[in-house]
């Protein structure tokens, strides 16, 4: 496989306690991680998100292979209710970055899946950073989409918020990445008498053998309609600089269906690479379904 580029721009924070390819020329850093785009490449960007490979099939059916038999199992549990009905949510983000640039993300999380499986994802579609003039013109995307199998208390003597995950990233043809770890998340007392949320993650594989990921995800609320969302993942890397990646969150919530996010992002793989800013500051409005 090629050097992948990792630019985990991960939006986990939200509702998770309820539960770049470059399609023209780029330029990899040291480390081999991250590229930016230039030119006009940006004009095939739907037909080459849409298209497909053989191996990539294979990638993606192997992905939701690697749970498959313990949902048969938690089918037959019966911990779930069979009468449980499915959820699912969809949240659509518009971001503009002070590095100018612009983004566009889609999330989707569905739960309560036979097996007692939960689906979740999103896409971030980007234009080119540092090019004002083409900031609404996307050049480049990151996906990242999971599997998570929560684990019976039963199973594990009586211990609670233990899951199984399968994670696929992918930001080009051939950048796809397969993760697969155990995540803990639990709730915190806050000063102002209400709970937040933690999640612990650890993927020690990683299908390019390039290393293993470590994450904090949180979830804070200040009031009924503001809280503090956000990650922070430690990527290590087989011969190169181990590298974060942080995105804290400020939400409010207008209404049922639209918010306003003050996002502060690093990314220790951009930061690395020449011509590209590792940290920026991002407004986002968003609606959600």
């Amino acid at each position: 496989m090629k050097k992948r580029i990792n630019v985990n721009a991960r939006k986990e924070a939200q509702e998770f306690v309820e539960g770049t390819l470059n399609f023209g020329e780029y330029e990899i850093s040291e480390a081999g991680n991250v590229i930016t785009a230039h030119g006009n490449a940006h004009r095939d960007l739907p037909n080459r998100i849409l298209s497909s490979t053989v191996w990539r099939v294979q990638i993606s059916l192997l992905f939701c292979f690697c749970l498959y038999v313990p949902s048969l199992l938690g089918q037959i549990s019966a911990d779930i209710p069979l009468n449980q009905k499915i959820g699912a949510k969809f949240n659509f983000t518009y971001y503009f970055d002070s590095r100018d640039y612009n983004t566009f993300n889609i999330f989707t999380g569905v739960k309560h899946l036979p097996g007692g499986l939960e689906y979740w994802g999103f896409t971030d579609i980007h234009a080119a950073q540092s090019d004002a003039t083409h900031r609404f013109d996307f050049t480049r995307y990151f996906m990242e989409y999971r599997l998570i199998y929560t684990i019976h208390p039963e199973w594990v003597n009586g211990l609670k918020g233990y899951e199984l995950e399968a994670e696929f990233d992918d930001s080009g043809q051939v950048n796809a990445l397969l993760r697969f770890g155990v995540t803990y998340k639990h709730s915190i007392p806050l000063p102002w008498q209400t709970h937040g949320g933690l999640r612990w993650r650890i993927h020690p594989y990683e299908s390019d053998g390039n290393g293993y990921q470590a994450s904090l995800l949180y979830s804070l609320p200040l009031t009924a309609k503001v809280k503090i969302t956000g990650f922070a993942d430690y990527n290590v890397v087989e011969n190169a600089e181990n590298r974060w990646v942080i995105e804290p969150q400020l939400t409010w919530k207008l209404n049922g269906y639209l918010n306003i996010r003050l996002e502060f992002r690093y990314n220790g793989f951009e930061n690395a690479t020449k011509n590209l800013d590792g940290s920026g500051i991002a407004l986002g409005f968003g609606f959600l379904s």
